[in-house]
């Protein structure tokens, strides 16, 4: 005290703000401006109208999980100091949740409820007792490839919170393969592993280096015709996935043909391009447009009569695929018939129906109950002198085919015996064996050997005179018929 002093003590109106703590974590309260550290200190006076901001510090992986009294909510709690005040910060027990990324690939995990956002916020605490539901989302075309640690598989992984949790999500390189469809056809693709099933899914990311099989599956009667783009030929498409790969299968529509075989015989039908092997295999689809050759072939001597339906005639039959077709082939019982020729001389023989012609072919199969009719024609002054086997005479053969026949025709060396008339009168000349009739018939052809009797026979108050060339004198001319052989016998004008 140097000298006289006043002083003037300030009071103002003050009220109590009281902080208590609940739950089973851990944590401490402070307040701006200071006077609450709950830790210590949960009481505190401040002036009337003083505005508290009261802060939670949580301890460890412990929750702060809100307020309750004076403040609500889980922010920053602000108190007016107009009365008490008396406010509860509520800590429960927390666990750290985290996440972590590995592979060659790129990708993010996010959490429900929040708090990992993996990107960024790879690491949370999280209420003991929660289920926490993460994510894994792959970045471009890269490929989420599974969970490691407290989660396995490829799907959402659920952690309920019970500890403190690890889990790893794993990420790699990826490529698209994209799968088209061409043609008129219908069709569908699929792969091994999943991910293409074009029908509805044509395009797929696949981690780098996995080996695709694609494998096409036709619709009804449609065709896979083949794969172009980063696969060929129409087998099994194997793809490597190095690179995003883009992969054409190709259908075309496709008809139905129909082979049948009808009748009594036996027999195969074969097509080019192959399908029909009927035999076995009697229908096939073939690639609409395409032009199929059928041909029939009949089992030993049965034998092939004709097409109906679709083709007709008895050739090779051509049918174009521009709609479902049916074809049938019909088959009979046939017997074979064989010609023989015996004999010195020489002839031919021709059938009617078609079929020998012997000469070149002197076996044939005829379908069971045709009749055949046989003709033998000899070869320049040559004899036909009669069939044998099957058929006897010497006129034509007829044979029904109700079994295999066999049948001989016999040709004999024929020389020409020639009658020629002269002199004044008129006569004929007639000869045993029969053939020369002079009258009309003055040559005939008789087989070598043939002893030929000629008679004269005179007209009217006519003369025979006599005979010249191969036979001399008036009587009986015989001839043997070892060459050609010529008479004329002469019979002069009866003047008398």
């Amino acid at each position: 005290m140097s000298a006289a002093k006043n002083v003037t003590a300030n009071f103002a109106v003050g009220y109590t703000l009281t902080v208590s703590k609940t739950g089973t974590g851990t944590g401490s309260v402070s307040s701006s401006p200071a006077g609450i550290d709950c830790g210590s200190t949960c009481s505190a006076n401040f002036a009337s109208g003083t505005v508290i901001t009261l802060s939670p510090v949580v301890s460890g992986s412990n929750l702060f999980t809100g307020w309750s009294g004076d403040c609500t909510g889980t922010g920053t709690c602000s108190v007016t100091m107009s009365a008490a005040q008396n406010v509860t910060a509520n800590f429960a027990v927390g666990y750290a949740l985290t996440v972590s990324k590995t592979g060659t690939g790129t990708g993010s995990v996010t959490s429900s409820p929040a708090g990992i956002d993996c990107g960024s916020t790879c690491t949370t605490n999280v209420t003991s007792g929660t289920s926490v539901t993460l994510t894994a989302t792959a970045t471009g075309t890269n490929l989420f490839t599974g969970w490691s640690g407290d989660c396995t598989g490829t799907g959402t992984c659920s952690v309920s919170m019970s500890a403190a949790k690890n889990v790893t999500a794993n990420f790699a390189v990826g490529y698209t393969l994209t799968v088209s469809k061409t043609g008129a056809g219908t069709g569908s693709v699929t792969s091994s592993p999943a991910g293409i099933d074009c029908g509805s899914t044509c395009s797929a990311n696949f981690a780098s280096g996995t080996v695709i099989t694609l494998s096409p599956v036709v619709s009804g009667s449609n065709l896979f015709t083949g794969w172009s783009g980063a696969c060929t030929g129409t087998g099994a498409c194997s793809v490597t996935m190095s690179a995003a790969k883009s992969v054409s299968a190709n259908f075309a529509t496709q008809f139905v043909l129909t082979v049948s075989k009808t009748g009594t015989g036996t027999g195969s039908v074969s097509s080019s391009p192959a399908g029909i092997d009927c035999g076995s295999t009697c229908t096939t689809n073939v690639t609409s447009g395409t032009s199929v050759t059928l041909t029939a072939t009949a089992t030993g001597t049965n034998l092939f009569t004709g097409w109906s339906g679709d083709c007709t005639g008895t050739g090779t039959c051509s049918v174009s695929m521009s709609a479902a077709k049916n074809v049938t082939a019909n088959f009979a019982v046939g017997y074979t018939l064989t010609v023989s020729k015996t004999g010195a001389g020489t002839g031919s023989v021709s059938s009617s129906p078609a079929g020998i012609d012997c000469g070149s072919t002197c076996t044939t199969n005829v379908t069971s109950g045709t009749s055949v009719t046989l003709t033998a024609t000899a070869t320049g002054t040559n004899l036909f002198t009669g069939w044998s086997g099957d058929c006897t005479g010497t006129g034509t053969c007829s044979i029904s085919m109700s079994a295999a026949k066999n049948v001989t025709a016999n040709f004999a060396v024929g020389y020409t015996l020639t009658v020629s008339k002269t002199g004044t009168g008129t006569g004929s000349v007639s000869s045993s064996p029969a053939g020369i009739d002079c009258g009309s018939t003055c040559s005939a052809n008789f087989a070598s050997g043939t002893v030929i009797t000629l008679s004269p026979v005179v007209s009217g108050s006519n003369l025979f005179t006599g005979w010249s060339g191969a036979c001399t004198g008036t009587g009986a001319c015989s001839v043997t018929m070892s060459a050609a052989k010529a008479s004329a016998p002469t019979l002069p004008l009866n003047l008398s």
